[in-house]
């Protein structure tokens, strides 16, 4: 029996793929309105990502302190857990 040898240039570019979209176990979804858009995002980890690339600095955090109302809003964006429809749906009208 041959000794077994792993290829990692084929396992480096499936872990990086999955990587980026790992959220944290206690994963909230949240959504963002500014202007009356509605931004989807599957947690406050991956809402700071994504504005990290388009050029907006901000935290996680601060996006969870919006959406527990210690804030009330975060870079002109409102932000809310997507469980609370309560809270935004006057927002969408």
């Amino acid at each position: 029996m041959e000794p077994y040898e792993l290829d990692l240039r084929n396992i480096v570019p499936e872990v990086k793929k999955t990587a980026a979209s790992v959220l944290p176990y206690n994963h909230k979804e949240i959504i963002g309105i500014i202007n009356g858009k509605v931004l989807y995002f599957p947690s406050s980890f991956h809402a700071a990502r994504v504005l990290k690339v388009k050029n907006v600095k901000t935290f996680a955090r601060n996006i969870q302190k919006v959406c527990h109302g210690e804030r009330k809003t975060l870079k002109g964006i409102a932000w809310f857990f997507a469980s609370d429809t309560e809270k935004y749906k006057d927002l969408l009208k």
